[in-house]
């Protein structure tokens, strides 16, 4: 179907990346939902759990940072825990520019497929050379949070295991 501006909506060529934007937000939605159970691992407190229900993801993060330099764990721990944590804030950002910005399955130039993936608007300063995610960088993505998660639930299992000592 022809959209605007050269913009083909709805196109069978897109179909890989609607899958993999699919494919990331829901697995990024894994680690969203681990913070709130390291929070509640951590916290020990139904009110900071609570609260935290509220937070926009970048206050958990930096909430999950300061409960665990405040409880006496291992300094591996705390170092797996940081850096966990500073990928999952990487991979915030990726996620805000593909849930923030439209997306552009696939624009005609001359008749070929010239660009599919998604323009980061913010980045636009010149009109000819706009970033994007692409496929690629998508799938990369995907595997970056798969690893994410992973690394949350390692985390969070010694987390348990040092609460139960």
């Amino acid at each position: 179907m022809k959209g605007f501006q050269g913009i083909e909506l709805n196109s069978h060529k897109t179909d890989d990346l609607v899958f993999a934007i699919g494919k990331f937000i829901v697995n990024f939605g894994a680690a969203e939902y681990l913070t709130y159970i390291l929070i509640e691992e951590l916290s020990h407190d139904e009110i900071v759990y609570d609260l935290s229900i509220d937070m926009p993801l970048s206050r958990r993060l930096k909430l999950i940072k300061d409960l665990s330099l405040k409880r006496k764990l291992d300094k591996e721990l705390i170092d797996d825990i940081k850096k966990t944590i500073n990928v999952a804030e990487d991979l915030a950002q990726f996620r805000n520019s593909i849930a923030h910005n439209p997306i552009m399955l696939s624009v005609k130039n001359n008749e070929s497929s010239a660009l599919i993936g998604i323009p980061n608007m913010k980045k636009a300063k010149n009109k000819n050379n706009v970033p994007v995610a692409s496929l690629k960088k998508l799938n990369l993505g995907i595997d970056a949070v798969v690893e994410l998660v992973n690394n949350l639930t390692s985390v969070l299992e010694t987390i348990k295991v040092t609460n139960n000592a």
